[in-house]
């Protein structure tokens, strides 16, 4: 079963209440179960014979429930409940309803035969009123699709909900992300300017959106953990471990770098180490004054054999966006960080610090064959889309499309492969159905390509360079713009 959260509820048997730490988790066939440690402490005796719980101290008698009394979870056929014609490659609302008249929360699941006539309805959780629901269906062929009435589309699983008496109000970990969640991608879509979407055309988006709420990251650390490969080191020929000797750190640094390192064991990304391998690290400060914790692994990547997997050139990326007129681009969050290390790897990325040696589980930052890995991963999560429908460099994927409709198609495509990989992706830094957004350092839209105002800005005014190192700083934005202005040609 898994594991939704704790809670400290109180649990009200007849007219009496007890105290209960709560373990909440998915897929109780029962409302409740209370173990041997709730029976032990509060001194109940089971009496199967006359199928009672019992309590001399409190006088009080509970009926156990028997097995032909278990609480089942319901499922429901779903029909459609009128004809509908779905344009190629589109979405629409479909009106639905059981034939009870159920009024409640149930999670919708679609029939084979839907997809088999082109069709898609993603797995959500929908609000039945009186046998009545709407469900977006994608129609993913080139052909109209006609979804006639009273066909089979889905069923509805629902599940009897018992009352749960709190000793003060409090909401699960799951209640508290859907909340959150469900206000992110609200934001998100209010986001969007008012001349690019239509009201009934920002709820087919959220709609979707809400559909792969699974995919999207609440938190710094809600992290995927993708079960396609895993990062690899490969040493050179004899090669040895090296050992750096820990750095001093001012007191400020070292009590936030001590933070960090208690997040990080408590997320898993990291775990004590014995390691004869151990490099120093470099307390980096943001621009909004928080820390962020980096490893030197230049000595590392010298002893490590080179990985050529080629990385996609910028210009011939943004080439295959010609034409179109939607985008929306999609962040991974820390993408590095959701692919783990292959076990031999882990004891070569060990760090030392003021609170002890340390080694990665997961892929960090600063290896010389990271990039390489990230991009394979990304190009098999995205195979056979990738260039049809999205484009993607390293972790920033963007798609396009000419239509509203094929957008939300794409999107749904690539949302898809995100869950299938299990891969989670920072709300924050998404735009959805944008006419014009920003990506690699170029602003696109439906007049084209050039590069993004912000680099201009600091472009024009940069400092006339006084030396070598102060030339070579400033070949990086040059070369972005050599493209677009025949002075850099």
């Amino acid at each position: 079963m898994r594991v939704l959260g704790e809670a400290h509820i109180r649990v009200r048997l007849l007219s009496q209440s007890f105290h209960v730490n709560a373990i909440i988790v998915q897929g109780l066939q029962y409302a409740a179960l209370m173990g041997a440690d709730f029976i032990q402490s509060y001194g109940f005796v089971i009496d199967l014979r006359r199928t009672l719980l019992y309590c001399e101290d409190r006088k009080l008698t509970v009926p156990l429930v028997t097995r032909d009394e278990r609480i089942e979870c319901e499922e429901e056929c779903a029909y459609t409940a009128e004809d509908v014609l779905i344009g190629p490659r589109t979405a629409s609302l479909v009106p639905c309803s059981v034939r009870s008249r159920y009024s409640g929360e149930g999670v919708f699941e679609s029939t084979l035969k839907l997809e088999m006539r082109g069709g898609y309805a993603a797995r959500s959780l929908v609000t039945v009123a009186h046998g009545s629901f709407q469900v977006v269906v994608l129609n993913t062929g080139e052909q109209q699709l006609r979804v006639p009435r009273n066909m089979l589309i889905g069923k509805i699983s629902s599940r009897p909900v018992e009352p749960v008496y709190a000793t003060e109000p409090c909401e699960s970990n799951s209640t508290r992300r859907a909340d959150e969640l469900e206000r992110i991608l609200r934001n998100l879509v209010s986001g969007i300017a008012d001349e690019n979407l239509n009201d009934e055309q920002r709820h087919l988006l959220f709609e979707l959106l809400w559909s792969f709420r699974d995919v999207f990251a609440v938190s710094k650390y809600d992290l995927g953990r993708t079960k396609i490969l895993r990062h690899k080191i490969t040493l050179s020929d004899n090669a040895r471990p090296v050992r750096q000797p820990l750095r001093r750190l001012n007191p400020r640094d070292r009590n936030e770098v001590s933070a960090l390192l208690k997040d990080m064991l408590k997320s898993g990304l990291i775990e004590p180490s014995d390691s004869p391998w151990a490099a120093g690290v470099v307390p980096v400060r943001k621009k909004d004054g928080s820390l962020r914790l980096c490893v030197d692994y230049r000595k590392l990547n010298e002893l490590t054999r080179k990985d050529a997997y080629p990385l996609p050139r910028i210009d011939e990326t943004l080439d295959s966006l010609s034409g179109a007129r939607f985008f929306s681009t999609i962040d991974l969050l820390s993408g590095y960080w959701q692919v783990e290390l292959e076990p031999d790897a882990k004891e070569k990325t060990a760090f030392i610090t003021h609170d002890g040696l340390f080694h990665f589980t997961v892929m960090p930052f600063g290896l010389t064959g990271a990039p390489a890995t990230f991009q394979r991963l990304m190009e098999l999560v995205l195979a056979g889309v990738k260039w049809e429908s999205c484009l993607v460099y390293l972790d920033d994927v963007i798609v396009f499309s000419r239509t509203f409709e094929e957008h939300l198609q794409r999107l749904a495509q690539v949302l898809l492969r995100f869950r299938r990989a299990g891969l989670k992706i920072s709300p924050s830094k998404c735009q959805f159905l944008r006419q014009e957004v920003t990506y690699l350092g170029h602003s696109l839209s439906t007049a084209g390509i050039r590069p993004d105002p912000r680099l201009t800005e600091r472009i024009r005014d940069y400092p006339t360079p006084t030396c070598l190192h102060e030339l070579q700083s400033f070949s990086r934005p040059r070369f972005i713009l050599s493209p677009f202005h025949q002075t850099f040609r």
